[in-house]
């Protein structure tokens, strides 16, 4: 069936910035005493926010400083403004959806600020200015479907109309939860660990375009 709405997760889905922020991530909370390595991080930290993360860090023995989020911030910002890269064929998936005239909308538990950076460089914040949903903006993230049942009423579409595109377990659960169609993007995620959340899995961009409907 073709969505009449089509939402993407940011890291991870439409750039290719999750291990590094969360390899920054991961280096600074061991600075402040966390034992743990870095895959495991990935496992943790994925599709979170970084003020969970210090608090799950903080549950695992780190011993946080009170404004430690408001300096581990322009270290991560620092990091990503050095570039970070597309996901391949993410490109030509928007261009396509676009032209079949089913609009899009990002869904990120990221801040505003961290996807003006990593989107800005290849156009696509200015695109989807005014259709980007951030957790920090709304105080509700994934994995509650909060966050993706309000992009869906902003564009007066039903949620069972709506699919998501997510490559974190707690994205996938919230459009599941929400009764989206649900495509986790396994490209960097076992898909063992998003199967039970979603309606598909792929691997590659390329997969998604016909289950859309657009091919």
């Amino acid at each position: 069936m073709r969505p009449e709405l089509v939402l993407f997760d940011c890291d991870g889905v439409i750039v290719d910035s999750e291990r590094i922020a969360i390899d920054v991530l991961w280096g600074d909370l061991q600075s402040f005493g966390l034992k743990m390595d870095r895959e495991e991080s990935y496992e943790l930290f994925k599709g979170g926010t970084f003020r969970k993360a210090g608090e799950e860090a903080q549950r695992r023995g780190a011993v946080l400083p009170d404004n430690w989020a408001d300096a581990f911030y322009p270290r991560l910002y620092n990091e990503l403004g050095k570039g970070v890269p597309l996901i391949p064929g993410v490109f030509d998936l928007i261009d396509k959806i676009e032209s079949a005239g089913i609009p899009i909308g990002i869904v990120s538990n990221g801040a505003p600020e961290k996807m003006e950076i990593t989107l800005k460089p290849h156009g696509l914040f200015e695109r989807f200015q005014g259709r980007i949903f951030s957790a920090y903006t709304y105080g509700v993230s994934k994995p509650d479907p909060e966050l993706v049942r309000i992009a869906a009423r902003h564009f007066n579409v039903s949620s069972v109309n709506t699919a998501f595109i997510d490559d974190s377990p707690s994205g996938c659960k919230a459009g599941r939860a929400a009764g989206m169609i649900t495509i986790g993007f396994a490209a960097d995620t076992p898909r063992h660990a998003l199967r039970p959340y979603c309606d598909h899995v792929v691997g590659q961009m390329n997969e998604i375009a016909p289950i859309l409907g657009l091919e």
